[in-house]
């Protein structure tokens, strides 16, 4: 088991829709955010603050976060919290990202 866990500032991607031509990329740069990443093939937990709660009211379909140290974290998000303050992913290596917001 590789548990990781983190609380701190992090940049921010969520992508809503997954259609060329009709997706759209929110970017938070240096949001406040928890992650609890319990280990290769589990869901990731992302905990948000109050200001991202309306982010995860569109419901974005996929998000990227990258840590102060260069970690980036990208996947799929299959469920919000039940809370609304977070969301849980399925991180993908190959998840794919535009490089220009």
């Amino acid at each position: 088991m590789n548990l990781f866990s983190y609380q701190g500032p992090v940049d921010l991607m969520l992508r809503y829709g997954e259609v060329p031509g009709l997706t759209r990329i929110a970017d938070r740069p240096g949001v406040e955010l928890k992650v609890n990443h319990p280990g290769l093939g589990q869901e990731v937990e992302v905990s948000i603050d109050s200001d991202l709660r309306l982010d995860l009211a569109k419901g974005p379909t996929s998000a990227r976060l990258q840590l102060p140290d260069g970690k980036v974290i990208a996947g799929r998000i299959v469920r919000q919290l039940v809370s609304g303050f977070g969301f849980m992913l399925i991180e993908d290596k190959d998840c794919s990202w535009p490089t220009e917001v």
